[in-house]
């Protein structure tokens, strides 16, 4: 880090220690990187590119963000999908360019198994897909309309998610 510190002066950058955080994978305790130009202090984690960074590998934290911002996206723009006068296929190029796209920023590197927390995605989708497609009329009843009929126009995010992992890959 001194190095880095010297190096980087003498072209004129400053390394900002008040900003500069790292995280370890093998140490719990949260002792300070001294230097003798300043601290830098260890972190459970940080975001880098609107990603939430984890010691563990793991995107728990970040998809839960992805479920927040997948369910703001659509609060923003439910109203749109009540409407009859909007056809199907508009409503779901809306959400595929609109709201979609909140949930699948940097997808390429999510954990899809473990302790991923992707159902609460995975949930939050449906019920934007249920409210595009609208609900269907059984033996005289509304119901909500069947996860095997939404997903026959669309694909699941999960699928989404994975194929993203290979084309990076």
């Amino acid at each position: 880090l001194e190095k880095l510190h010297e190096t980087a002066s003498k072209v004129g950058l400053q390394i900002s220690y008040e900003k500069t955080q790292y995280i370890d994978t093998k140490s719990t305790d949260k002792l300070p990187l001294e230097t003798q130009y300043g601290k830098i202090f260890q972190v459970s984690h940080f975001k880098y590119l609107r990603e939430t960074i984890q010691p563990t590998g793991l995107n728990t934290i970040s998809n839960k963000e992805r479920a927040v911002k997948l369910q703001k996206a659509y609060k923003l723009t439910w109203n749109h999908y009540n409407k009859r006068s909007i056809s199907l296929n508009a409503k779901l190029r809306h959400y595929n360019a609109v709201v979609l796209p909140e949930a699948l920023y940097a997808a390429e590197t999510t954990v899809l198994k473990g302790m991923s927390k992707i159902h609460e995605i995975e949930k939050q989708e449906r019920k934007i897909l249920r409210k595009i497609f609208g609900a269907v009329l059984k033996d005289g009843k509304w119901i909500k309309r069947p996860t095997k009929e939404l997903y026959e126009r669309t694909e699941t995010i999960t699928d989404t998610f994975r194929k993203r992992c290979l084309k990076f890959y």
